[in-house]
């Protein structure tokens, strides 16, 4: 069990729940409308510069760099596009 599971497991679920709503929604909306790491979790979670590097540590970097839905849809765009031309 590591730090984090540790300190989660002390909260019934219903606090556990909302909380990971809660987060899953700033994600959800950091891929609606993407940023960087530091906007994450200075403006749409609220830290200030203390989070920086727990965040870092826990994947925060991980998610922004890999989270923008328009870039998934653009290339989602083109395979359909290619398909259609090639008859793949």
């Amino acid at each position: 069990m590591n730090e984090f599971d540790e300190l989660v497991s002390k909260y019934d679920n219903e606090t556990k729940l909302n909380i990971a709503a809660w987060v899953i929604s700033k994600i959800d909306e950091h891929g609606e409308e993407p940023g960087s790491f530091r906007y994450l979790i200075y403006h749409r979670l609220g830290f200030g510069p203390e989070a920086y590097v727990p965040l870092y540590e826990a994947g925060g970097m991980n998610i922004t760099n890999e989270l923008d839905y328009a870039q998934r849809q653009q290339l989602s765009d083109i395979i359909r596009r290619e398909n259609i031309v090639t008859g793949k």
